[in-house]
């Protein structure tokens, strides 16, 4: 398929122009932002109680802002707000209902 043909190229793309160790940076980043969202996606957000949706509001704006740091290149405001983003979606997948 065209997607899958293109996200590797993006993904080189976008790695143009990095030093090898912010390279590795990037793909750590953006390793924990896909986890993140794995386990996010598995939380119904309509079975949460409200402190809980307001978690779930919260991980997925951090999601928004680690995906906007990569953009920006600033690794450290984006690692930062992936590390917040999977905590609180680990947390929300123990406590979430089953």
């Amino acid at each position: 398929s065209s997607t899958a043909a293109t996200a590797p190229a993006e993904s080189a793309r976008e790695s143009r122009g990095l030093t090898p160790a912010e390279a590795a940076e990037q793909k750590i980043i953006t390793d924990m932002i896909g986890a993140a969202q794995r386990v996010l996606s598995r939380v119904e957000r309509k079975s949460l109680n409200a402190g809980q949706r307001d978690l779930f509001d919260e991980a997925r704006a951090s999601l928004e802002n680690a995906q906007k740091g990569l953009a920006d290149r600033n690794f450290v405001f984006a690692k930062r707000n992936a590390e917040r983003a999977s905590l609180i979606a680990s947390g929300l997948a123990a406590s979430a209902p089953k």
